[in-house]
């Protein structure tokens, strides 16, 4: 990793919803291509702006698919699409309590992982994303595509297949994911925005690597993405039981409120124009995890945030912080 102006992304859970970081990272990169083309400067991809890039839940497959597949915003945007098209319209036959009283998916995740399987990929930057130990949701597990010096790599190394699904597998909507001893489920549990994550895992390669442990005065550009301002509070669940009775909207964590808890704690960098959050105000949290019969109700609500004098402005500032900025890392996933 370069340590010439970090630069970090951050990527939020909210199915159906992601679609909305898509639009917005879009935005940003149209933006930042069109002020580098001015400057003489030749276009870039977003893993060669971004060191690392963290996400959870579907902002977990949407890091592997740009940071790890390599893939433009628009081909994430059709490939998103079509993943979300195909996992959730055909329901399982078995759909609540099994024949031993377990919870069923409700959705197929064979159909996930179809989806996302494409053998020979290019690799990009550094990218992990997040997920839950089934028996203590409160333990958020990191899975990476690269090693941290001086840290024990894992004997149970999973592919980017296995990664995708740990980190998506909601409860009650896909199966659990097996990695080892570790039965993992959706990070979004307990870190559905893990931007407080990605600064401890920067904090961690910057230490390792010999680098300065001070993150805030290296960062230039950190950039965190939602999809769409919560309206309910979060409600944490300490055991397994209880956290598959619950529903959907009360396993979502309140990702404002750790977004407001890190903009406080990174004060400074957000007064220089080095920290950024883009989340749509309104429209968006009523739209169910699955519902992707309404992905034309995140474009439209999306593209209207975007035109927000708010935002226009903190996307000219977010580029300003990123226009020469170069970083390109080479990770390591099986």
């Amino acid at each position: 990793m370069s340590y010439d102006g970090l630069c970090f992304l951050s990527l939020d859970g909210g199915g159906v919803r992601g679609l909305s970081t898509l639009y917005i990272l879009r935005e940003i990169m149209a933006a930042l291509n069109h002020a580098r083309e001015e400057a003489g400067l030749l276009a870039v991809k977003r893993c060669d702006v971004f060191g690392l890039i963290g996400g959870t839940s579907t902002g977990g497959l949407i890091a592997i698919m740009l940071g790890r597949l390599g893939m433009d915003v628009d081909d994430c945007i059709s490939a998103y699409n079509a993943l979300i098209e195909a996992i959730f319209t055909e329901r399982e036959i078995r759909t609540g309590l099994g024949f031993k009283g377990n919870v069923e998916a409700k959705f197929s995740s064979q159909k996930l992982r179809e989806c996302i399987e494409n053998p020979g990929v290019s690799r990009g930057c550094r990218v992990f994303v997040c997920s839950c130990d089934r028996n203590n949701t409160r333990r958020i597990i990191r899975l990476r595509s690269y090693d941290i010096p001086g840290k024990p790599r894992s004997m149970n190394r999973p592919s980017v297949v296995q990664v995708a699904l740990a980190t998506s597998a909601a409860p009650r909507l896909f199966d659990e994911v097996n990695i080892g001893d570790v039965v993992h489920l959706d990070g979004g549990l307990d870190a559905n925005n893990p931007v407080n994550h990605v600064a401890h895992e920067a904090s961690d390669i910057l230490c390792k690597e010999g680098g300065d442990p001070n993150l805030q005065a290296r960062i230039k550009c950190f950039l965190s993405i939602g999809t769409g301002h919560p309206g309910v509070k979060a409600v944490h669940l300490d055991n397994a039981w209880k956290l598959i009775s619950a529903t959907l909207k009360e396993m979502v964590t309140d990702t404002q409120k750790d977004a407001h808890e890190f903009a406080h704690s990174w004060r400074r960098p957000l007064s220089q124009g080095r920290y950024f959050r883009f989340n749509v105000r309104h429209g968006l949290y009523d739209i169910s995890l699955h519902g992707y019969k309404e992905k034309g109700k995140v474009e439209t609500m999306t593209l209207s945030y975007l035109e927000e004098q708010d935002a226009e402005q903190s996307v000219r500032k977010c580029v300003k912080a990123m226009e020469n900025k170069e970083c390109v890392s080479i990770p390591d996933f099986s």
